[in-house]
């Protein structure tokens, strides 16, 4: 069960049996008073807002005590006008105990509150310690499954061996390649030397022509060559004249020529 209310102008959730510090109120230290500035109470089931107040809701507190809060500085200060000042100020307030929570035929108070929360914190313990238990029990090993009936495995294929046999093989083949490639070279090579023979045999006979006609030209063309002269020492004899001997072409008798 809980409620708030309103007290110095502020708001509060209380509960049976809480202390809440509130603006300084009148009375003495151990002195009850009412509070009925009541805006919102619940039983635990259901739940009354007041308009602004709840009716027939009352709540009793008990003062323990009023005091000041702790000192709050404040400063104040204006540049360049040389205004300085320094407060500390405390706040006075009252510290109550909520007594009792009423709402009509229902109420609660603050030993009622106590015993709950006694009650609730042993479940949590007894909740805890129970929990740490199980932790601390062995644990039953686990079933193992069943074994499955036995099933004969298929036998496995022999990998074939790497040898080096096996890679001879290969290269048999190759040699089988090359010698049929060797004998189809060999084939296309005669193909093609028995064709040329026969074209050099055609274009023979124009050569032999055109040696022919070479020769033939070069007679016509080339003139009889002049014979050179070949002048002779002269004898022992003073005086004597020289004589100069042509060569004829043809071989025919030499005819000294006077000079």
């Amino acid at each position: 069960m809980y409620a708030v209310i309103r007290t110095g102008g502020k708001q509060y959730k209380i509960f049976p049996g809480d202390r809440i510090r509130v603006e300084k109120l009148e009375g003495k230290v151990g002195s009850n008073i009412k509070i009925d500035d009541i805006l919102m109470v619940s039983d635990g089931n259901n739940i009354s807002v007041g308009d602004p107040t709840v009716k027939d809701a009352a709540i009793t507190a008990k003062i323990l005590r009023t005091d000041k809060d702790k000192k709050v500085i404040v400063f104040k200060k204006k540049r360049r006008k040389g205004y300085k000042r320094k407060k500390g100020h405390r706040q006075h307030f009252t510290e109550l105990l909520i007594e009792e929570i009423k709402l009509g035929s229902k109420k609660m108070t603050a030993e009622e509150a106590e015993k709950k929360k006694a009650e609730e914190k042993k479940k949590l313990e007894a909740e805890k310690r129970a929990k740490k238990k199980e932790k601390t029990k062995p644990k039953k090993p686990a079933l193992k499954p069943k074994p499955l009936p036995e099933q004969k495995e298929a036998p496995k294929k022999a990998e074939p061996k790497k040898t080096t046999a096996a890679k001879k093989t290969p290269a048999k083949k190759t040699t089988q390649k090359k010698t049929s490639t060797a004998k189809s070279k060999s084939t296309t090579t005669a193909k093609k030397t028995t064709k040329p023979a026969a074209q050099k045999k055609t274009t023979a006979k124009p050569k032999t022509q055109k040696k022919t006609t070479a020769s033939k030209d070069t007679k016509k063309s080339s003139p009889e060559k002049p014979a050179k002269k070949t002048a002779t020492k002269p004898t022992g004899e003073s005086g004597a004249k020289k004589t100069t001997v042509k060569k004829s072409s043809k071989g025919g008798d030499k005819t000294p020529k006077k000079s």
